[in-house]
């Protein structure tokens, strides 16, 4: 299988791909050609000319002389074709997966290039004026750019209408593209934050006592409070303490032997253990 011949051009970008690439229509070219034709022929018809009449005769000094103006004259009409099949050549439209790229060549040294974003579209329009363009199919492509961009005007196009619909395919599929990679950006923009807020998110500290071994939850002043209250109240429920000893009463016992109880103490409400 033989492999697609790339295409460069300057400034193309890593891993930009190049759609359509397109120059004017030859027969564009045509007026040109047969100027210079012409031009060519010229000298040459008028030597005939003269020489079938017989109107001058040239020694053979004047002859070296024609033959030298003759060969100048050539050259700078072969200099002009070059300049001009040149200025015809490298004027070049590109059309890549992300935008619009124009060379336009000015004579021999000059080159202006101009390019605009898909995004940037606003209106294309094709035009086909005239008897040659309308018989061959070739015309002028309009391209109107947002903002301060710059209007393309593509003279002498091949099938300039299907150059139209072609951009509006590619504009609509790069708008599409666009909109997507935003909706991406805003996903991952999304998560980054809940990612950063669960980061944040504050955990309870767990202490432990100096006296034990088990570890205790550092909770809020509620919750404290609340295990507090409970444990008060299973205290409040559970069985009495044993009540404080009366200091007195084993005081007001007297005698050696301490189940003996005076006649004072049983009227003052003691009692006595048998």
């Amino acid at each position: 299988m033989r492999n697609k011949k790339r295409l460069f051009f300057p400034g193309q970008e890593k891993g930009e791909k190049v759609i359509f690439f397109t120059r004017r229509h030859p027969l564009s070219f045509l007026g040109m050609f047969l100027f210079a034709f012409f031009m060519t022929v010229l000298p040459f018809l008028v030597y005939w000319v003269v020489s079938a009449r017989g109107v001058v005769e040239l020694d053979p000094t004047g002859q070296k002389v024609m033959i030298m103006l003759s060969g100048t004259y050539l050259l700078f009409v072969l200099g002009f074709f070059l300049a001009a099949w040149i200025d015809y050549y490298l004027d070049i439209m590109i059309v890549t997966d992300s935008r619009i790229v124009d060379i336009a060549q000015n004579v021999l040294f000059s080159r202006d290039v101009a390019e605009a974003n898909l995004t940037d579209i606003e209106d294309v329009n094709a035009e086909v004026r005239g008897i040659l363009p309308t018989f061959f199919h070739f015309g002028t492509v309009f391209v109107q750019t947002a903002g301060t961009a710059r209007n393309f005007e593509f003279k002498s196009m091949p099938d300039p209408y299907g150059i139209s619909r072609m951009i509006v395919d590619l504009h609509q599929k790069s708008l599409l593209k666009e909109e997507k990679r935003e909706a991406r950006e805003i996903g991952e923009s999304i998560a980054s934050r809940r990612e950063n807020d669960k980061k944040e998110e504050p955990k309870p500290e767990i202490k432990k006592s100096a006296n034990s071994s088990e570890e205790q939850l550092d909770l809020p002043a509620d919750a404290t409070r609340q295990q507090s209250n409970s444990l008060g109240g299973l205290q409040a429920g559970g069985p009495a303490t044993t009540p404080p000893k009366v200091e007195g009463i084993e005081a007001g016992l007297g005698g050696e032997d301490n189940n003996s109880v005076s006649h004072d103490d049983l009227k003052k409400g003691g009692g006595a253990d048998f």
